[in-house]
């Protein structure tokens, strides 16, 4: 392959990445709403986030549904019935955007990696260089993948964590 074409490859795929990774947050952070078309009345169930971080489930939905002041939509339980549906849907659609954000990161790795590969001497000192870039990248992971714990752990309502 030639160098323009790979590093536009390389360009396009961590562009590529980002946009994924831009919207799997947009898909996690919006509100859901459900309709009941029986009834013909939209609610809403909260966001993938709140249901991750447990504040919101199927017990504030079923509380919601029965304080609603007209008894036909008080009957159809709205939320209780479409928004487990409508939140699963909505956190697998952010695993795949997800993971072809991550495809697309590797995608980027393996491409910047084999043109380096290619020009390093396989010395001591090539290896080390090789070592520091791995050591770097799984540190990297780690720290994020920390972050998100921190995140999820802070925002559950009944986390007695930081009491």
């Amino acid at each position: 392959m030639d160098e323009v074409p790979r590093a536009r490859l390389a360009v396009v795929l961590a562009a590529s990445a980002v946009v994924l990774a831009a919207v799997a947050v947009n898909v996690v952070a919006a509100q859901v709403e459900v309709t009941h078309t029986a009834v013909d009345v939209t609610r809403t169930c909260g966001s993938v986030f709140d249901a991750v971080a447990d504040r919101s489930g199927w017990e504030i939905w079923w509380a919601r549904d029965l304080d609603e002041p007209d008894p036909e939509v008080r009957s159809a339980l709205v939320r209780t019935s479409g928004c487990p549906d409508a939140i699963n849907g909505r956190l697998a659609l952010a695993a795949v955007l997800g993971g072809g954000a991550a495809l697309a990161v590797l995608g980027v790795v393996v491409l910047r990696g084999g043109r380096r590969r290619s020009r390093a001497p396989d010395d001591v000192a090539g290896r080390l260089v090789r070592l520091g870039r791995i050591t770097s990248f799984v540190g990297a992971i780690l720290t994020l993948a920390g972050i998100v714990a921190v995140v999820l752990l802070v925002a559950d309502a009944d986390s007695t964590l930081f009491l």
